[in-house]
């Protein structure tokens, strides 16, 4: 795709697509996890008023969406945003109008998937994901190839989208996709949202706001590069957070309420694997980073390259994030919101700050180690519930190293090659 289309059009999605996350994320609610983890996740009650929340939320989305559409293009006319930033791009505007479909269409996704995740039925899910990131795919090449514009990028998300829904009901055909609304269930679902809502706002901001603040600093090349660079690093994080999602939030929260005594175990179990593979995957990008994006993009993307080798140390914060998993099986959501609050503060106040000290070029390190701050605030949670071992949260950080040398082999051998 990056062959086809300019890097301007990575940057306007980028920045589109951080828009919508961040007011998906203002409505969430923890439906999905609301299933996961309640005794009545099975019961058909409890499903019809949890599908048709999400039916209401997902329009309510789109509503949001529509509105800020119109509000950034207001603060674009009376020249709110500096001459020559992202933000100050009238196709923002239009972009976004057309991407409020989204959500709309995947608010129609059948509540068997997180039923299936209660379940841990993972074949299934992984199908679903699988077939919609492909269709999507698939759609944006060709429509790529007859019309280099973003509107490749546009229609193939809103296919994928549609297809992911699709596939959905295909797979949990007898699953509670009726209207229905039980007061009790409701009330359920909101107990456990209320402070859902709170971190999920933070999660937006922490996850996206980086991409908000540097399209109001930089221009649109260079929110392109920076784009591309966050999508490779951020892919074992993303995969991490989809495990979280799917595997050890349900697991944990299985064994929270069957065998609470062996959760630390359980936790540190999984931990180990994760660090192993996030940790050598930071160190070989750390060093072969550069080389990366010259074999896989043209010279429009170079820029690309530094971003990536930075942004590749956020890696070895990542596993920490679990301990969330961990927080939200035991019912302590507060938690979650507190690391968030905190990482959120952090991130926001540093890279503006760091952007006017020395630019683009500082800003990243804001990126990519704003976590740091906040393992103390981990440990101390986890020691109040009486799963922590510092021995097993550090033991895994020397193997950064090997991934680093075989970052080196693998630069050698492209230069050889070559």
């Amino acid at each position: 795709m990056t062959r086809l289309l300019v890097p301007e059009a990575f940057g306007v999605m980028a920045i589109c697509q951080t828009f919508i996350f961040i007011l998906t994320m203002l409505s969430d609610i923890g439906i999905s996890p609301s299933v996961v983890k309640s005794t009545r996740g099975e019961e058909t009650n409890f499903l019809k008023t949890a599908w048709t929340l999400q039916l209401i939320r997902g329009a309510i989305i789109s509503c949001l969406v529509i509105t800020f559409s119109f509000i950034l293009s207001y603060l674009q006319n009376i020249k709110f945003f500096a001459e020559g930033t992202a933000l100050r791009e009238p196709i923002l505007v239009n972009t976004l109008l057309f991407l409020a479909l989204t959500p709309l269409i995947t608010g129609f996704a059948s509540i068997g998937i997180a039923v299936s995740k209660r379940k841990l039925q993972l074949f299934r899910l992984t199908i679903i994901e699988l077939f919609g990131q492909f269709f999507g795919m698939l759609s944006m090449i060709v429509w790529a190839h007859y019309d280099p514009s973003i509107n490749a990028l546009l229609f193939g998300g809103i296919l994928g989208a549609t297809s992911y829904t699709i596939a959905s009901h295909l797979a949990f055909k007898n699953s509670c996709n009726r209207i229905g609304f039980e007061k009790e269930s409701f009330r359920e679902v909101f107990s456990f949202g209320k402070w859902i809502i709170l971190t999920s706002l933070l999660t937006a901001v922490l996850k996206e706001g980086d991409k908000i603040i540097i399209g109001s600093l930089v221009d649109l090349t260079t929110m392109g590069a920076y784009s591309i660079a966050v999508f490779i690093s951020s892919a074992i994080m993303m995969a991490f957070l989809k495990l979280q999602s799917l595997v050890f939030f349900p697991l944990l929260s299985k064994t929270a309420r069957e065998d609470i005594d062996s959760l630390g175990h359980i936790y540190y179990r999984i931990r180990l694997k994760a660090d192993l593979i996030a940790f050598i995957s930071s160190g070989f990008l750390f060093s072969f980073g550069n080389s990366l994006i010259s074999l896989l993009y043209d010279e429009r993307y170079v820029l690309s390259g530094y971003f990536l080798q930075i942004l590749a140390l956020s890696l070895l914060f990542t596993p920490s994030s679990m301990s969330n998993a961990v927080y939200l099986a035991l019912g302590k959501s507060k938690y979650v919101s507190a690391i968030l609050a905190l990482e959120s503060a952090v991130k926001l106040i540093s890279i503006p700050l760091l952007f006017k000290l020395g630019g683009i070029n500082y800003a990243i390190w804001g990126v990519a180690f704003y976590s740091i701050l906040v393992l103390p605030i981990h440990w101390q949670f986890k020691r109040k519930l009486g799963i922590l071992n510092i021995l097993s949260e550090i033991r895994a950080y020397p193997i950064f190293s090997v991934g680093y040398i075989l970052g080196i082999i693998a630069n050698y051998t492209i230069t050889c090659v070559t």
